[in-house]
């Protein structure tokens, strides 16, 4: 009977031990999950727009401008990208300047008087202004990043912005935004 009691409490001490182990696989795996959407989205060669919803029994995950943060109770993990993002929903001195891409594009006609598309190119005599923009809107990521609510879509898109000297061929930036609807 003591060596039924021994062994039974060595198992429930073997399974208490794994349980950190769980965490740190189910937050790698929470992590890896939503890099790889990016990643997938960053590596297309054409514009494209991913959309899906996370879950993850109990997990926080937050998209930041190079990582993807992922956390449960003190426990946390952080995955770096392999592209940067950019904020699908941004805001500028409490100014909302864009709430999703088309918006960003309306922002872009606003402000250069092209939506930097391959038909209405930025010109490039502006295209330092368009990177200092594109530099403070990857800047906010890092001080407020995407938190991702469960069961509510995350739409991941791949833009190109085209700058063009004047009667030249326009040339494409690509830029990945993330953003919650």
């Amino acid at each position: 009977m003591i060596a039924a009691a021994l062994l039974l409490l060595m198992v429930f001490s073997i399974f208490k031990a794994t349980g950190p182990a769980n965490t740190a696989i189910a937050l790698e795996s929470a992590a890896g999950e939503v890099n790889g959407d990016i990643g997938t989205v960053a590596a297309m060669a054409i514009p494209y727009v991913h959309e899906s919803t996370y879950d993850v029994n109990g997990i926080d995950l937050i998209v930041g401008y190079d990582q993807v943060i992922a956390r449960s109770g003190c426990s946390t993990f952080s995955r770096p990208m392999v592209t940067r993002v950019y904020p699908g929903f941004y805001t500028e001195n409490s100014t909302l300047m864009w709430g999703d891409t088309a918006g960003f594009r309306e922002y872009l006609n606003t402000t250069f008087n092209a939506t930097g598309t391959r038909n209405d190119p930025i010109q490039a005599n502006r295209s330092a202004e368009l990177e200092a923009l594109m530099g403070r809107a990857g800047r906010s990521m890092l001080e407020k990043p995407v938190a991702i609510t469960p069961k509510k879509p995350v739409v991941i898109e791949k833009l190109f912005i085209y700058t063009c000297e004047e009667g030249g061929m326009p040339g494409g930036e690509p830029y990945v935004f993330v953003y919650q609807r």
